[in-house]
């Protein structure tokens, strides 16, 4: 199989795609939208119903929920991009024997056997190295590499396609 290389550039809708992805899954989603919708339901039939204090208690709930916990996770996003980490591209290196990632004069690289899980959405690939640690693959960086980058994953890491956890 041929080596396949492709250059990353992380920006703030990939990182706030991650962060909401590994935020709002399994139980944590179940709370994260049960709770805001629960206290909307309770805000709209409970007007006529309940004092004041409760309301705003409602109501506070469902801005933390609904509205200050994605935008919390917007700003983090926003702050990645333009920390050091994420302002020069990440050049991936696709080989039977690993990832090597390159930024600048750096290197890194992992086996295939690191992998935890891959995880995909419409717009990206997300290749877990831990419970909380990933490399963030935007599909607008392939390049028309496509069938490349998944063949080494389904060969390497024993993915299926999308909506699969791959290998974990």
């Amino acid at each position: 199989m041929d080596e396949v290389t492709f250059e990353v550039k992380i920006g703030t809708k990939d990182l706030f795609r991650f962060l909401i992805l590994h935020n709002y899954r399994g139980i944590q989603l179940f709370l994260n939208i049960g709770i805001p919708l629960g206290a909307l339901i309770f805000l709209i039939y409970g007007l006529p119903r309940y004092e004041k204090k409760t309301l705003l208690a409602f109501l506070i709930i469902f801005v933390l929920f609904a509205v200050y916990l994605p935008l919390s996770f917007l700003f983090k996003a926003a702050r990645q991009a333009k920390s050091a980490t994420f302002a020069k591209p990440i050049t991936y290196l696709l080989k039977p024997e690993g990832i090597t990632m390159r930024q600048g004069d750096e290197e890194a690289a992992f086996s295939w056997e690191c992998l935890y899980r891959v995880y995909e959405t419409k717009t990206e690939l997300f290749l877990y190295t831990g419970q909380t640690r990933a490399c963030i693959w935007p599909k607008r960086a392939f390049f028309g590499q496509e069938d490349a980058v998944y063949a080494y994953l389904k060969t390497y890491a024993n993915y299926e396609g999308k909506g699969s956890s791959g290998k974990a």
